[in-house]
């Protein structure tokens, strides 16, 4: 996992949201794909 994939998610978030299960993409686990999931992403890596 690198910057780049932080980019992509952020770039196809809307679609993510849509398609994917939310507990693969809540990272800060508030039950929302949200920025803040973003940021968590981020900081992870």
């Amino acid at each position: 996992m690198d910057f780049d994939d932080i980019v992509e998610f952020f770039q196809h978030f809307e679609w993510i949201e849509s398609n994917w299960p939310m507990n693969i993409v809540d990272f800060n686990g508030n039950g929302l794909m949200d920025f803040d999931d973003i940021v968590e992403l981020f900081r992870k890596i």
